[in-house]
């Protein structure tokens, strides 16, 4: 029937119009003949999951077609979701792809093109498949995994296996599960804002990209976040959702948050005032503890000055005695001497920041009251350390150890100052000696030598005078020839 021009608008924009597919005249490189029919080994339309350990959670997924167990070479998280509710995982609608051949390569190959579902289908046989005399080929058969809703509260944001609370895998809980994003368009205002959610208003946020911190175990469920920068937090941020997740797991986002903190800043948190609990220091916008190692009086004396409390009733308390944080370990090995204005000024290893969880076992605290500390809750693994009223007399040996070696360095460098005066000394002596050798021998020689010309001072006289006389007789001579002629 025909319909005019306008009538058939409006037909396109409210009923099902159809289509056809027309198959090349060559089949496409990739695809062979599909093989005559074989013996039937299953039911059509089962599902199952081909696991490494008989695991019916993850593995490759297989469908029977025409009789035969057939691996998916494409696959949409939609129908993965519609998969894993067809294997009864009811109460938990979305899927993890997994196409990087963790599970094998399978069969290399599918019986069909593929399965496509809408979601609202409770079984893959509900569902289209669309197939040919094409036999697709793939390196790999692609796999999933199935979930069973979990305990999370819902909508909460964390960021995970990042080694400490402020960085790591950006997730939210849906539905039970912990869910990923995808690192489509992600970059440093999402992660800001994600941050800022989370309560770290710090400016530098960092963005991670390509699953800097795992893969995780849950879905991905959020792709090409958009935040403007002005959001509360992650749930306030344009995203897509769960169907138009395409990226796989190596391609998941990542956060480092700040906090409005300067190098050098300490703080004492979780103690029941603000004159006690674990010691915190601040570098590159991070708040980070202190390892509870090597850690005495003269530290917590300096804490406590740098935070303007009393100095004379001082308690170093290691082992962390105010509750283990999931935060990364700034500092160890500190060294005060206890006059210092900051902690900073101490010597001190840095450790790098992702090495946190070693740590997080042993951390410094501090209380700044000694006479208002209650020690009869402290933990069998926390030392406290108290003090006296004056620095010079606080029963920490730190200082004395300190002192030892400073002594024994200006031993050892007077030690050398004085084995090289010696050598100069000596030096000096020999050159000396040299010279007054070399002038008695010149004088020796001097005196030799007049020795040898005055040693008969009346022959030379007499020498002379002949040689006088010898000259006046030929002077006379000259006169008397110039008389005669």
């Amino acid at each position: 029937t025909w319909v005019p021009y306008n009538q058939g608008k409006t037909a396109v924009a409210h009923v099902d119009v159809a289509g056809v597919y027309c198959p090349p005249a060559t089949q496409p490189p990739n695809c062979e003949t599909l093989p005559p029919p074989a013996q039937s080994v299953c039911t059509n339309n089962d599902v199952r999951i081909v696991g490494i350990n008989n695991n019916n959670e993850e593995g490759l997924l297989q469908y029977c077609y025409n009789g035969q167990w057939s691996g998916f070479c494409s696959l949409d998280t939609t129908t993965a979701a519609v998969a894993c509710k067809t294997l009864g995982y009811s109460k938990y609608s979305w899927a993890s792809l997994i196409t990087d051949g963790d599970f094998g390569p399978g069969y290399g190959y599918s019986y069909f093109n593929n399965i496509q579902c809408k979601g609202n289908e409770n079984a893959l046989s509900e569902c289209q498949l669309i197939a040919d005399n094409c036999l697709p080929k793939c390196d790999s058969n692609i796999g999933i995994r199935c979930f069973n809703q979990g305990n999370c509260s819902e909508g909460v944001v964390r960021l995970a296996d990042g080694g400490f609370s402020q960085r790591g895998r950006v997730e939210q809980c849906r539905n039970g599960v912990w869910g990923s994003v995808c690192d489509l368009a992600w970059d440093d205002t999402d992660a800001y804002i994600t941050c800022k959610g989370l309560g770290y208003p710090g400016s530098g946020a960092t963005a991670y990209k390509s699953s800097k911190f795992g893969y995780g175990d849950g879905p991905a469920i959020y792709t090409n976040v958009q935040c403007g920068g002005s959001e509360s937090g992650f749930d306030a941020c344009k995203k897509d959702n769960y169907a138009e997740v395409t990226c796989e797991r190596d391609d998941l986002a990542g956060a480092l948050c700040t906090s409005d903190c300067s190098d050098g800043d300490v703080r004492l948190v979780d103690g029941k005032d603000d004159s006690e609990g674990t010691v915190q220091i601040c570098y590159n916008k991070i708040w980070g503890m202190v390892s509870g190692f090597n850690w005495g009086t003269f530290d917590a004396t300096v804490v406590c000055r740098q935070l303007g409390k009393r100095t004379d009733d001082v308690i170093a308390i290691v082992g962390s005695h105010f509750g283990i944080r999931d935060d990364t370990v700034h500092l160890t090995n500190v060294g005060c001497f206890g006059d210092e204005t900051s902690l900073a000024d101490c010597s001190s290893v840095r450790l790098d920041i992702g090495s946190a969880q070693q740590y997080q076992n042993n951390v410094a605290g501090v209380s700044c009251r000694a006479s208002s500390f209650t020690t009869s809750s402290t933990s069998s693994t926390s030392r406290i350390t108290t003090a006296v009223p004056s620095i010079g007399a606080q029963s920490s040996s730190k200082k004395g150890v300190t002192n030892i070696v400073i002594v024994l360095g200006v031993l050892t460098l007077l030690g050398i100052i004085a084995s090289v005066a010696v050598v100069i000394i000596m030096f000096y002596l020999q050159h000396r000696r040299k010279s007054n050798s070399r002038k008695q021998e010149k004088t020796i020689f001097q005196q030799n030598e007049f020795e040898r010309e005055v040693v008969n001072p009346l022959a030379t006289e007499a020498s002379l005078q002949g040689d006088d006389d010898e000259n006046t007789k030929t002077l006379q001579d000259l006169i008397h020839e110039s008389e005669m002629k």
